[in-house]
């Protein structure tokens, strides 16, 4: 199952102006001001979907005399955005129009009126890249535009269902000198397990991730450090959620890593390229990945491989498992040979093959890059 949400966002200074326009109204909650947007959560948009999200964005636009951006996620298959000004409705984005039984619910939305609504650092080829992009979780669709306006991803991922009763009573009885980035970190808990990441970081990895290029010279501008760590979802948890692996809350399996990492792990080259410019280090040793050259020969990416090599990233550091990257790629072939005997076996002895080890084997593997990274290594030197 992928995941549900709905929210909407209005420009605003403070939060109490928008709790007093939805007047009493007593399903709805309102999150703290964060980066000139108040972000708002309703049981009913989640219930009601397109029907109710609407018409709550269009009257507090209207009431507040304000911009607001509403988001509708439906199963990690459709991303829909509305924008409103003064109430009057600006564009409307649906990713998938006709995904209920062929009605047409309206369509692609339009890069020049969502481009009145984001920062400089947006033009309007670069939205309509990225409306029309193809992606496998409508979720990406919603981060971008999140991003691109200035919202938190996580809070454009959101609904009431995600905000415990914890953190909305310290939201509600907090002081108004209350530090609101210690009051967003306390409403993503999901996001936090024994350190606090601050938003900025998870912004920035999430950036690279996506390959959202303006955003990540932005943050770094902004003075967030190149390297610095933060969750983000890990590349191929559809599968792992198709395994029962996914955890809890209809959210996907996340892992803590630098924007580099992140931009390998999704296949970003020209992510990792504009990161490596921005001073990224390519020899870090994170604990699972190794260093990105490991990380880069792993996915069977030659053109990331070069690209770090390039730039000072050498193919003789070891990860934590003592393995040079030469090594880490004469172990994922042994794997994956071990893996198509096994299931060789269980044919030839005319067994059920579980459903584990038959995603596994269907799963898209690396293995068809490894050699070309193999070449790279030897050419460089391997130590």
């Amino acid at each position: 199952m992928g995941l549900f949400c709905a929210n909407v966002h209005v420009v605003s200074e403070e939060s109490d102006s928008v709790r007093d326009a939805l007047g009493a109204q007593s399903d709805v909650e309102v999150l703290p001001v964060a980066n000139g947007w108040v972000s708002i959560y309703a049981a009913r948009l989640i219930e009601q979907g397109a029907d109710a999200i609407e018409p709550l964005a269009a009257g507090l636009s209207r009431r507040l005399g304000t911009r607001a951006v509403s988001f509708w996620l439906y199963d990690s298959d459709i991303a829909c955005y509305w924008l409103h000004e003064n109430g009057e409705l600006i564009d409307h984005h649906n990713s998938w129009p006709d995904y209920f039984d062929g009605e047409p619910r309206g369509g692609r939305g339009s890069a020049r009126a969502l481009a009145e609504f984001c920062g400089p650092d947006y033009d309007t080829d670069d939205l309509e890249r990225m409306l029309s992009r193809e992606v496998v979780f409508a979720d990406d669709i919603v981060a971008d535009v999140a991003r691109a306006l200035g919202i938190d991803p996580e809070r454009a991922l959101m609904d009431q269902r995600d905000i415990s009763e914890e953190a909305l009573a310290q939201v509600h009885s907090a002081p108004t000198a209350v530090d609101p980035v210690t009051v967003e970190a306390t409403i993503l808990g999901k996001l936090r397990v024994e350190d606090d990441y601050p938003p900025e970081a998870i912004s920035l990895v999430r950036a690279a991730a996506g390959g959202d290029e303006p955003t990540l010279r932005r943050l770094v501008a902004d003075g967030i450090s190149v390297d610095t760590e933060a969750p983000t979802p890990l590349p191929g948890s559809e599968s792992l959620a198709g395994l029962g692996l996914a955890i809890t809350g209809g959210r996907l399996p996340e892992i803590v890593v630098t924007p580099l990492l992140a931009a390998i792990m999704n296949s970003r080259s020209s992510a990792a390229a504009v990161l490596l410019e921005l001073g990224a280090d390519p020899n870090g040793v994170h604990d699972i990945y190794g260093t990105p050259v490991h990380a880069a020969t792993a996915a069977g990416n030659p053109q990331l491989l070069e690209l770090l090599l390039d730039a000072g990233g050498r193919p003789d550091i070891r990860d934590q498992q003592g393995q040079t990257a030469l090594q880490v790629l004469a172990s994922s072939r042994e794997q994956l040979e071990a893996l198509e005997q096994a299931q060789a076996l269980i044919q030839t002895l005319g067994l059920e093959v579980p459903d584990a080890v038959k995603q596994l084997g269907e799963a898209a593997l690396p293995s068809e890059g490894w050699d070309a990274c193999e070449r790279i290594l030897q050419r460089y030197g391997t130590g």
